[in-house]
């Protein structure tokens, strides 16, 4: 187990890109949800079968998912732009020459992880286990 990244955070694997998330289909939806879902209750309510309570809490949903649909409409360039890449794509097809496993650590092409020093290994830790040896 190496513990270099716990003293040393420039030893760190940088962390994994934010991903492009389109927040409007689920707000929508759960919206639409809330407001069926104060419908039914209220046409309940009128014959008397649930309290006045129920159809409050799904008008309260409804009110709470408009307001997160304007939040939405508001911050749409914001969110949008975290979820792109470097070369300006928010799906990700980027044009990036080095090859990448997994773990999104850089291989040769062939599978093999190519190590920051230019040697290649072959995925296996028995040649780091000496060198974790040491730390």
């Amino acid at each position: 187990m190496r513990l270099a990244p716990i003293w040393d955070p420039s030893a760190r694997k940088p962390g994994p890109r934010p991903v492009h998330v389109d927040l409007f289909p689920p707000f929508c939806g759960g919206t639409i949800v809330w407001l069926v879902a104060t419908i039914v209750t209220s046409v309940l309510y009128a014959n008397g079968a649930v309290g006045m309570d129920t159809p409050v809490i799904c008008g309260f949903g409804v009110l709470v998912g408009l307001g997160l649909l304007i939040w939405e409409h508001r911050e749409r360039n914001i969110y949008m732009l975290l979820g792109e890449d470097e070369t300006g794509g928010a799906d990700g097809a980027g044009t990036d020459d080095a090859d990448t496993d997994s773990t999104g650590a850089e291989t040769d092409g062939t599978g093999n992880r190519a190590d920051r020093d230019g040697a290649d290994t072959n995925g296996t830790d028995d040649e780091n286990a000496a060198d974790n040896a040491d730390d």
